[in-house]
């Protein structure tokens, strides 16, 4: 008689438990452009948070291995590094982690008295065939070393794909160029300060018709979130109440300037007070103003903000995302609700108002799903 092994079981405890906030923070990738503003808005406000789910942990774990066993063979060959394991580098005020890979001192074989910063992607195997054939990598691996390495002092750097499925990989050496650096800094800087997100390159319906015009766009990590009818995750880096300030710090308003650490900032504990900030669900959601009612205040009757009121673009129907405590009407839908809705469109729809009244019900995804959308590729 046989039976199933407790292993995979206890593998994937293993994993979870390792799913710290800063393995989470120190994972969620961020980038930057030389062109569109909107990469730096969602980079600092962590668009493409990690989902903590030890299914992804390990998937990230075994692209880290096929990294470090690249970095080995790299050794054989006689690269020399001054840094060998993956490190984060902040820009823009200190709101935008750029991940670096590892640094080499020497031995690099295109320039091999010079130090070299090096970028690793991992890819899959239809995916390294497209970038190898091209023999490109992705814009944003070139805008991201180009910052890096103005910001170092260091002249070049080497950007490898690598196949995640035969360890095969190429690389693509880029030079200095402090113009391009400077716009990309300087661009990063003013859309992070904004407060209002900054204007698309190309419209919604150029990028989700994939007009020649979005092409650009078409290739952006954010274009899901910048053109799809998605919500981000309710985190504090979602919420309309999220400030960052120019030391790097950031600060919850509707909890009297509370500081936020990175633990917090992630919303494991699921805040009683968060709304979304309505720049980060435009592409779905037009803001019609703010959800208020009225309090005492310390010397007269005062508003008090609750929410926010948005018409969704899909449907045209008006509907208003509340805080958790503020919720009374079936209109009324809190950011928990928004992200669980697998469409959209059910946001504000007559009829899921009615079952949510009938049955004292509300929208939750599956809280632990895990897709190919999850994943790098």
């Amino acid at each position: 008689m046989s039976q199933n092994s407790q292993v995979n079981d206890r593998l994937l405890m293993q994993a979870q438990s390792e799913l710290t906030h800063e393995f989470v923070i120190d994972n969620t990738p961020q980038y930057v452009d030389n062109k569109c503003g909107r990469v730096s808005y969602y980079s600092a406000r962590k668009a493409l948070t990690l989902n903590p789910n030890a299914l992804i942990k390990n998937a990230i774990d075994f692209d880290s291995s096929i990294v470090a066993r690249l970095v080995y063979n790299l050794k054989k060959i006689g690269v020399q590094f001054e840094i060998e394991k993956p490190f984060r580098f902040k820009v823009a005020y200190g709101h935008i982690n750029l991940k670096i890979d590892a640094i080499a001192s020497s031995g690099f074989p295109d320039f091999p008295q010079q130090k070299v910063i090096m970028l690793f992607n991992v890819v899959s195997g239809k995916d390294f065939i497209s970038y190898s054939n091209s023999q490109s990598v992705p814009e944003w691996m070139v805008n991201n070393a180009q910052l890096l390495m103005a910001y170092g002092g260091i002249k070049k750097a080497a950007l490898f794909i690598v196949n995640r499925a035969s360890g095969q990989s190429f690389a693509q050496v880029v030079d200095i160029d402090f113009n391009a650096a400077t716009r990309i800094d300087d661009l990063s800087k003013s859309s992070v300060s904004e407060y209002s997100i900054p204007e698309r390159i190309a419209s919604v319906e150029d990028i989700t018709a994939s007009n020649e015009k979005a092409l650009k766009c078409l290739s952006c990590p954010y274009v899901s979130q910048c053109a799809l009818p998605e919500s981000t995750m309710p985190n504090c880096y979602s919420c309309a109440f999220y400030s960052m300030r120019p030391d790097g710090k950031a600060v919850c308003v509707a909890k009297n300037n509370m500081p936020l650490d990175d633990r917090t900032r992630l919303n494991y504990e699921n805040c009683d007070r968060h709304i979304y900030n309505p720049e980060m669900i435009d592409s779905w959601s037009a803001f019609m103003g703010e959800a208020v009612r009225q309090v005492i205040g310390q010397h007269d009757i005062v508003e008090s903000r609750t929410g926010s009121i948005f018409a969704n673009k899909l449907t045209g129907v008006e509907f208003e995302n509340v805080m958790p405590i503020e919720k009374k009407d079936l209109n009324q839908y809190t950011s928990y609700e928004i992200y669980g809705a697998k469409g959209k469109d059910l946001i504000g729809d007559s009829s899921i108002s009615k079952l949510k009244k009938t049955f004292g019900a509300e929208i939750q995804g599956i809280h632990n799903d895990v897709s190919g959308s999850n994943f790098p590729d």
